[in-house]
């Protein structure tokens, strides 16, 4: 059923994209679509996200924590931070299906698991990947990779107004 969805491209009928009712993009669809600001604060034991799409951001906790109950489903997830080394893995669960992996409506649903890899290949560039495993739509885990580049000196994140009453939907 998911490939015969997916095979159409956007798939208005029946999963609407849930930007255009002003909600976020998703994991990973927020990483690739839109400028982001990536902050460790000293001594602490998160990495905080920022995205411009919606005034989305993401706190990834790096303190061994468990994730949260199985029945707790979330737009972008729970996600939960470790080191290896140079490479910040975050693992992601609880989400709650109803987010795209791109503008053409490709979709995972509410039992995807994902493991997102940022590593800091030069001082401009993070090479980000995130490994997908949903067992309701797709037979195999599978990748999606693409490298994160440093904005130009002087870069701010801007607001990227979503209006209540937005007309786009119907």
């Amino acid at each position: 059923w998911a490939a015969e969805l997916g095979s159409k491209g956007q798939h208005h009928e029946k999963y609407i994209d849930p930007r255009t009712a002003c909600s976020t993009g998703g994991v990973p669809r927020l990483a690739l679509q839109d400028a982001n600001q990536i902050l460790q604060p000293s001594g602490e034991d998160y990495v905080l996200w920022l995205f411009e799409d919606h005034h989305a951001y993401r706190v990834i906790p790096t303190d061994r924590r468990p994730h949260v109950g199985e029945s707790i489903k979330l737009w972008n997830g729970d996600s939960l931070g470790r080191w290896e080394g140079n490479t910040l893995v975050v693992d992601v669960t609880n989400v709650n299906g109803y987010t795209w992996f791109d503008d053409a409506g490709n979709f995972y649903t509410d039992a995807a698991h994902l493991v997102e890899r940022l590593t800091m290949i030069d001082p401009n560039t993070i090479h980000y990947e995130v490994t997908i495993e949903d067992p309701k739509a797709y037979t195999r885990p599978w990748k999606m990779v693409w490298a994160l580049v440093r904005e130009a000196p002087g870069f701010e994140l801007l607001e990227e107004a979503c209006l209540e009453g937005e007309r786009d939907l119907p």
